[in-house]
C-alpha cells in the first residue's frame, strides 16, 4: 500500500533517490555536531570531564535508541515522507531551544548556582531531561528514513541508510573541526545545523511529495528564502540566543564577554563591583583584588628552594597571582605554558594591578601550546619548572601528574634544577580519598627523582630534583631576604609554620599507609582518586560507586 503515489511523486525514481542521500547525510552530520556541541554545554553548566562526557553521550544514545523504537510505529499516512519531514522540522526547531537550556539547564532544574560543582546524578538528570525531545526525535529519523528508501524500492534500505548517514557523520565531524578552528560561535553553528535540516525537511517536500496544488514549487521557493535567511540573519539571532542562555545561567551579576575558543568557553561576570574570569564554567580569577594568597605561598617556597634560578617554567595555571611572585625574584626569564591563547587577552582587559605587573613585565614569555607537548619538545633547561594551580580532575589535566611526565621534564632541568607542583591538602586532617590522591602523586615524583619531599598545608607542595634539596627556615628565609622579593606575610614564622617537622612527618605517615598505586599515563589513578575526593564532598553515592570499582581486579 504504500507504494501507490509513487508515481505520482514530483521527480523520476532515480533523481528522487539522488535528492534522499544527501537529505540523510545532513541528519547523520547534524547528529554528530549536536552531541559535541552540548557535551561541551553540558560541561559549562558543573565544570565537567570526560565522565560528564560520557554521562551526556549515554543518555543521547540512550534516548535515541528509543527514539528510534518509537519510530518504527506504524503511521496512518499512506507514505511515511510525510511523517519524515515532520521529524526533520521538529529537530530543526528544538535543537536550537536545547542549546539554549543546556548549560542554565542544572540552575534551573535543581537551583545549581554559579561556579558551584555539579554532582553526577544531578547532571545525568539534567541532561537526560533536556536532550530527550531533540534526541528522541534524532533518533525516529532513522526508521523513518529507511522506509523512505523502501517506498522507492531501494533494496537494502537500511544498508543504505546507514552508509548515507555515517558519511553525512564524517563530514559533520570535519564541518565542526573547521568551525571551531575558524572561531565560529557555538549558536551560529547550532543554527546552521538547525537551518540544514529545514532545508532538507522541505527538499524531502518538493522531490518526494506527489504533484498537487503547486506544492513542489512552493517548497522550493521557501528553500531558497531559508537560504537568503541563513546568510543574513544567523549572527544576530545567534547573538541573541546566547545572550537568553547567559541570563538564564548567570542569574547573579552582568555577563560582559562569553567566548568560545576551540579550547573550552571564557565568561567574564560582573557583580557588586568585581569581575569573575570563568573557564569552561570554573572561577580562575577575581578582579581587581585577586586572592593571591596560596599563589603567593606556592611560588615564594618554590623559587627559594632552588639557591640561584635564573630560567623558570611555569605550565598552566600561573596568571593572576603565581606569575608576579615568581617575577618579584631577581630571575632573566619566566616563559608561561597555555594553550588557549584568548584568555591572556581577556585577562589583560581586566583592570587588575597584579595582571598588569604580569603582563606588562618584559621577563615573561607566554607560548601557546599544550604544556606536556612542550615540555616534550622545547630543548632549552630551566632551573625551575612550576606545575600551576591545577589539578588531576580531567584526562588532559592529569597527563601533568603522571609518572611519566615527571620523567620528562629532567631532561628539560640544569643538573641542580626543581620541579614544583602541588595537590589539595588539609591544615589537619584529610579525606582517606585526599590522602590516596596525595600518596599516588608523591609515589609517582619519587620513580621519577632520588630526591623529593612534600611540604604540609592547604594546598601541599611537592618539589624534586636529581640533587638533594635541603630544605629549612633558615635558608629559605635568608633567600628571600637577599632577592628582595616582597614575600609579604611569608616571614620566618611563618616559613617555620610551613615546614615543621612534626606535621610533616604526621602527612608523610598518613602517605606511606596509603596503598594508592603509581599515576601512569594509560593508569590515569590520580584522576580515580580526585574524583573519589570530588565524590565525597559532592555525591556520597558516586564515590561509593568508585570505590566499588577499584575493588575490581
Amino acid at each position: 500500500m504504500r507504494s501507490q503515489n509513487t508515481g505520482q511523486m514530483a521527480l523520476s525514481p532515480r533523481l528522487r533517490t539522488l535528492a534522499i542521500a544527501p537529505v540523510i547525510g545532513i541528519v547523520g552530520a547534524g547528529g554528530i555536531m549536536a552531541q559535541v556541541l552540548l557535551v561541551r554545554e553540558f560541561i559549562l553548566a558543573g565544570g565537567g570531564n570526560e565522565l560528564t562526557m560520557g554521562v551526556v553521550l549515554a543518555n543521547w544514545l540512550l534516548l535515541e535508541a528509543i527514539g528510534a523504537y518509537l519510530g518504527e510505529r506504524p503511521s496512518r499516512d499512506t507514505t511515511t515522507v510525510p511523517r519524515y519531514v515532520r521529524l526533520l522540522m521538529a529537530f530543526s526547531i528544538l535543537l536550537p531551544l536545547t542549546a539554549i537550556l543546556a548549560h542554565p539547564g542544572p540552575r534551573l532544574l535543581f537551583g545549581i548556582g554559579p561556579g558551584e560543582s555539579v554532582n553526577l546524578a544531578v547532571l545525568a538528570l539534567s541532561s537526560l531531561v533536556i536532550t530527550a525531545p531533540v534526541s528522541i526525535v534524532h533518533g525516529a529519523t532513522f526508521p523513518a528514513a529507511c522506509r523512505v528508501l523502501e517506498e522507492l524500492h531501494i533494496k537494502r534500505a537500511i544498508g543504505y541508510t546507514y552508509l548515507y548517514e555515517t558519511l553525512g557523520t564524517l563530514l559533520g565531524g570535519v564541518l565542526l573541526t573547521l568551525a571551531f578552528s575558524a572561531r565560529v560561535e557555538k549558536m551560529e553553528v547550532v543554527l546552521a545545523i538547525a537551518l540544514g535540516h529545514l532545508a532538507a525537511s522541505l527538499l524531502v517536500y518538493a522531490s518526494l511529495s506527489p504533484r498537487r496544488n503547486g506544492a513542489p514549487r512552493k517548497a522550493y521557493m521557501l528553500l531558497v528564502g531559508i537560504v537568503l535567511l541563513l546568510l543574513f540573519t544567523v549572527p544576530q539571532v545567534a547573538t541573541a540566543m546566547t545572550g537568553i542562555s547567559n541570563q538564564l545561567r548567570w542569574t547573579r551579576g552582568t555577563v560582559l564577554e562569553s567566548k568560545d575558543t576551540p579550547y573550552g568557553n571564557i565568561t567574564v561576570l560582573q557583580h557588586l563591583g568585581e569581575k569573575t574570569v570563568y573557564y569552561d564554567g570554573e572561577p580562575t580569577l577575581t578582579a581587581p583584588n585577586p586572592d593571591t594568597t596560596q599563589a603567593e605561598d606556592f611560588a615564594h617556597i618554590a623559587m627559594s628552594a632552588h639557591p640561584d634560578p635564573a630560567r623558570v617554567l611555569l605550565l598552566t595555571g600561573g596568571l593572576g597571582g603565581m606569575a608576579r611572585a615568581i617575577l618579584a625574584h631577581p630571575i632573566d626569564q619566566l616563559v608561561y605554558v597555555d594553550v588557549d591563547p584568548d584568555l591572556p587577552g581577556i585577562l589583560s582587559g581586566m583592570e587588575c594591578t597584579v595582571l598588569e605587573d604580569e603582563l606588562s613585565d618584559e621577563r615573561l614569555h607566554i607560548e601557546h601550546q599544550d604544556a606536556r607537548m612542550y615540555v616534550s619538545r622545547e630543548k632549552a633547561t630551566f632551573d625551575l619548572i612550576i606545575v600551576g594551580f591545577i589539578d588531576p580532575t580531567t584526562l588532559q589535566s592529569n597527563r601533568l601528574f603522571t609518572s611519566e611526565f615527571f620523567a620528562s621534564t629532567r631532561s628539560r632541568l640544569q643538573q641542580d634544577g626543581i620541579l614544583a607542583l602541588s595537590i589539595d591538602g588539609a591544615p589537619a586532617q584529610m579525606h582517606p580519598g585526599l590522602i590516596d590522591l596525595n600518596a599516588s602523586i608523591a609515589a609517582s615524583l619519587q620513580q621519577a627523582y632520588p630526591y623529593s619531599t612534600i611540604i604540609p598545608g592547604e594546598r601541599n607542595i611537592l618539589l624534586a630534583g636529581q640533587q638533594p634539596l635541603g630544605l629549612d627556615t633558615h635558608l629559605l628565609t635568608e633567600r628571600l631576604g637577599e632577592r628582595d622579593a616582597d614575600p609579604g606575610f611569608m616571614d620566618a614564622a611563618y616559613i617555620a609554620y610551613r615546614l615543621d617537622d612534626d606535621r610533616k612527618t604526621r602527612l608523610e605517615d598518613s602517605l606511606s599507609a596509603s596503598t594508592a598505586g603509581i599515576n601512569l599515563d594509560m593508569h590515569p589513578r590520580g584522576l580515580y582518586y580526585a574524583l573519589a575526593h570530588w565524590g565525597a564532598m559532592f555525591s556520597p553515592g558516586a564515590a561509593s560507586v568508585l570505590q566499588r570499582i577499584e575493588r575490581v581486579s
